[in-house]
């Protein structure tokens, strides 16, 4: 699937960490398309963020944010993009330089 992506222009995948298996498929597409930018979903803490460093995401996304992602964050060559339902959260991340407005949040207007 990672290969028919990129072959129709989307380079950028996303992996949650909701199954067993997504750090091998990380590891998978990372190694078998190189091409593609494969990132980690569903960051919760620095544990999960170590874990897909090691499988080669080249992007975390969390779906908020807690002062030990941050912490891990600062020292880590892998970017976070924090995700924010709410417009008082989304002040507090704009030091990010990138976010993700999650879809079905009042910050949403399609």
């Amino acid at each position: 699937m990672a290969q028919a992506l990129v072959k129709g222009g989307l380079r950028t995948i996303e992996i949650t960490l909701r199954t067993p298996k997504a750090l091998d498929a990380i590891k998978a597409i990372t190694r078998e398309v190189p091409e593609s930018i494969v990132g980690a979903g569903t960051i919760l803490n620095s544990l999960h963020y170590k874990q897909v460093e090691r499988a080669g995401a080249k992007f975390i996304i969390s779906p908020g944010l807690s002062n030990e992602l941050i912490d891990y964050a600062k020292d880590s060559e892998i970017p976070l993009l924090p995700g924010t339902f709410h417009s008082k959260k989304a002040i507090h991340i704009l030091n990010f330089s990138l976010l993700k407005q999650l879809v079905g949040s009042p910050l949403f207007k399609p």
